[in-house]
């Protein structure tokens, strides 16, 4: 139902991608989760620190734009 669905949306913890996809490097995997936070302060608060985030990411994983 949509009531049901919204609460999950609220309050329960988002799956991690592993689960779904386990050649996803820890370190993607916690910049996803990071998006996903139900707390806005623990989201990243610019675009600017998501892609600097990206970046390193991008290092740690041998991805480069």
């Amino acid at each position: 139902s949509l009531p049901e669905l919204i609460g999950k949306i609220r309050n329960a913890e988002p799956e991690k991608p592993k689960k779904y996809q386990l050649s996803i490097r820890d370190a993607f995997e916690g910049t996803v989760l990071k998006l996903l936070a139900k707390r806005p302060e623990d989201r990243y608060q610019t675009a600017a620190e998501l892609l600097a985030d990206l970046k390193r990411v991008g290092g740690v994983t041998g991805v480069t734009a």
